[in-house]
């Protein structure tokens, strides 16, 4: 019992791993100086992973909202929070959905990115702001072969976050010590961005396979 129960457990794991590989996401958040704001997302699922998750008994499995109930019940249960729009289209093999989530404060922000699994959290003083966000986990890809898997399956697809503070902000990453991390040491195809709109975009298989959490910080001046 034990050995099918880490069987099915591995297989679990996989699945997640792999189909969080074929999605792509891009995301415009802007704060406004009273703390609300608003997000306009755009989900690029594989058609492949868009099915599975129709099947009785896989939603479970999904990351990420794959349609407009997935997106409606994420944001019910966030104070603060509405959907203002949403559409889905199919472009090329993939399914795109775009959503404009407006928010009345930080906490609602900070809650919604939580839920999407990047761990969040926004410290003030010294007449600025500083938001973390981290991806990944410190256990990364252990199985070099499902790392190279994962990046194969995740070419088409990247992480593109943008930030319009309305001032002028820096973007940059940090190891588990605070430390910041050069620029010039990171992957190719990773890019960085700082001013009125910072941006940070990287390729979706580097963000999974990732030996320990991205963590990604934005400063900006009150």
């Amino acid at each position: 019992m034990a050995k099918k129960r880490f069987i099915k457990t591995g297989a679990a794991l996989l699945l997640v791993f792999f189909f969080g590989s074929c999605i792509g996401v891009s995301a415009d958040i802007t704060i406004r100086k009273n703390g609300s704001g608003f997000i306009t997302l755009e989900y690029r699922v594989s058609g492949e992973l868009e099915a599975l998750g129709k099947l009785d008994g896989n939603a479970r499995w999904l990351p990420v909202p794959v349609g407009r109930a997935d997106f409606e019940r994420t944001v019910a249960r966030i104070p603060s929070m509405r959907m203002a729009s949403f559409s889905t289209k199919r472009q090329g093999g993939d399914v795109v959905s775009k959503a404009r989530l407006n928010f009345g404060d930080t906490g609602a922000l900070l809650k919604f990115l939580d839920a999407l699994g990047a761990g969040a959290g926004l410290v003030s003083g010294d007449g600025g702001k500083l938001l973390a966000l981290d991806f990944g986990s410190d256990e990364g890809a252990a199985d070099p072969l499902l790392a190279e898997f994962a990046a194969e399956a995740a070419a088409p697809y990247s992480l593109e976050l943008r930030f319009d503070t309305g001032a002028e902000a820096e973007i940059f990453l940090v190891d588990r010590d605070g430390r910041r991390h050069e620029t010039e040491s990171l992957p190719r195809g990773w890019t960085f961005g700082g001013g009125r709109k910072a941006v940070f975009s990287a390729p979706m298989g580097d963000v999974l396979t990732a030996a320990e959490p991205v963590r990604l910080r934005i400063r900006w001046a009150d």
